[in-house]
């Protein structure tokens, strides 16, 4: 019978292995360097809207003007808690 203090998910807990953070952390590097790529194309879409005056089509534009708020939004809300459970991680290490 388990434990009243530890919860079911602590006791199925085991030691991390050094191959799995090793795979999570080339994830997250990866990822991060994705995202930076799709600054880079989003600045390209930007510089050839701007070169022709603010002219797009209008998919682009709704696109832009439906999404364009809210994947920032959730990208900044997906930073901070990455980097949250980073600080954790390290506190706990």
């Amino acid at each position: 019978m388990p434990d009243d203090d530890h919860s079911e998910s602590e006791e199925n807990l085991s030691t991390v292995g050094s191959g799995a953070v090793d795979a999570l952390f080339d994830d997250i590097e990866a990822t991060i360097e994705e995202f930076d790529e799709f600054a880079d194309e989003l600045e390209n879409v930007r510089r050839r809207v701007a070169a022709n005056d603010g002219e797009t089509s209008g998919h682009v534009r709704n696109r832009v003007a439906q999404d364009a708020d809210q994947l920032a939004a959730e990208a900044e809300a997906a930073t901070e808690r990455l980097r949250e459970a980073l600080q954790n991680l390290e506190r706990t290490v």
